[in-house]
């Protein structure tokens, strides 16, 4: 099986493939569509990811080309933003990832969705990919929280030392 992964960023990537080994109890084949990764892409995240990218990107004649690749494509985004990208940060965390989907759904298109609706998924993040770790790592309220989620895994217990931090990403290149 073979997935393609067009994220926000390359962190996001390397959760979302371990999320989705554990779902399939196997390795699928992973193609790094957006943004792109080789040998150096730590050093050259910076302007490659972000919510405009995932939106051109579904918005390019790439995705449909891609089909003929991977058996599917996993589409995520963060909602920490939704504002920049029309979607009010108001509303209840369910209709905020509905009315997202359907901005990327407007994006690729009404025709092209209807033709490969079966071999999308929507990962969209309330408020940011980084928040779906915190049961794993957070204790208490923590667990929940929904907004500085990196800093809560960095600090799962609140501190905000040296010797308890957490560099879950760290071996993970």
């Amino acid at each position: 099986m073979t997935i393609g992964l067009i994220t926000e960023g390359i962190t996001d990537q390397v959760v979302l493939e371990h999320i989705l080994i554990g779902y399939f109890g196997e390795e699928p084949d992973f193609i790094y569509n957006q943004p792109l990764r080789d040998a150096t892409d730590v050093a050259k995240q910076g302007s490659m990811g972000g919510w405009a990218q995932v939106l051109a990107y579904c918005a390019s004649g790439a995705l449909k080309e891609g089909f003929q690749f991977v058996d599917y494509y996993v589409i995520q985004i963060d909602t920490d933003t939704a504002h920049e990208y029309g979607i009010s940060q108001q509303a209840q965390a369910e209709m905020m990832r509905e009315a997202v989907k359907q901005k990327i759904i407007d994006v690729i298109g009404e025709e092209l969705y209807t033709l490969y609706h079966a071999r999308l998924f929507f990962a969209v993040c309330v408020n940011a990919l980084e928040c779906w770790l915190l049961p794993l790592y957070a204790s208490g309220k923590r667990k929940g929280a929904t907004s500085n989620c990196f800093v809560t895994i960095q600090y799962p217990q609140g501190e905000k030392n040296n010797c308890c931090k957490l560099l879950i990403f760290n071996e993970m290149y």
